[in-house]
């Protein structure tokens, strides 16, 4: 997406071992001096976890100029965040950790951020979303059902509490990855993300897999990226992760 704004874009990758390299970080941010620095904190297409908090201190005491953006869509509303102070863009998604339908993009932008956001185009022209919303300046008629979905959603997060999510789905991941051991590998587990769980099949192509798990009513992903054509995908947060041991009944079905 950056590039087809225009942008010159560096990409830093973990590790094979899904761990920061955090020299080579270092030397990036200084060679290149980024206006921008872009970070996923759960990578969905290999299961792996971003310690969010420490990469984001690091990238502001290395380049306190440089922006920073960060994906929380497959984290927020069940991983704690605390990016007040480090991050001056966020975002997430309506459908994943918040449990509410597809279709908004939550964002949340610091002072610095905002003061530094320029119109794209008139529905991400910030400035004129941010009137609309706390001055009630009109811009476009919102997806009413939509928003009253999200904020019941949003709701129910804060009335559970973070600890409470965050410890559903860190349970339903150890569930999984005690069951499936022997059939499946798994991301190392010092890195794996709680609410993504990749599955690397022995026995079987994940083709096979995919299919047998939608005949009998789960709908998961396949891999990709990475991990394409290597593993299935499964998520683990919200409402979802009530439903592991189910899951993993029938993906030892899969595996015998």
């Amino acid at each position: 997406m950056a590039r087809l704004r225009g942008a010159q874009v560096h990409v830093g990758e973990l590790t094979g071992e899904g761990k920061v390299p955090w020299g080579l970080l270092g030397d990036a941010l200084h060679s290149v001096k980024p206006d921008l620095f872009f970070c996923v904190h759960v990578d969905t297409s290999t299961g792996t976890m971003v310690p969010v908090h420490e990469v984001l201190e690091f990238v502001r005491n290395a380049s306190p100029y440089t922006l920073s953006v960060v994906d929380t869509v497959a984290s927020a509303g069940n991983v704690p965040l605390h990016l007040e102070g480090l991050a001056d863009y966020a975002f997430t998604a309506s459908q994943k950790g918040l449990s509410a339908p597809a279709g908004l993009a939550p964002i949340a932008l610091s002072a610095r951020g905002f003061s530094h956001a320029r119109p794209a185009s008139w529905y991400g022209d910030l400035t004129r979303i941010w009137e609309f919303w706390e001055r009630g300046k009109y811009h476009h008629t919102p997806a009413v059902s939509l928003i009253e979905a999200l904020e019941r959603a949003t709701a129910r997060v804060l009335e559970e509490g973070i600890p409470r999510r965050e410890k559903r789905s860190r349970e339903a991941y150890a569930f999984l990855r005690e069951a499936l051991r022997g059939d499946f590998d798994f991301p190392p587990e010092e890195v794996a993300a709680p609410t993504v769980a990749v599955l690397f099949p022995k026995r079987e192509p994940p083709e096979a897999v995919l299919a047998r798990l939608e005949a009998s009513g789960f709908r998961v992903a396949p891999g990709i990226g990475p991990t394409a054509g290597k593993a299935v995908r499964v998520g683990l947060f919200g409402s979802q992760a009530e439903a592991v041991q189910d899951l993993a009944e029938v993906l030892l079905g899969v595996g015998a």
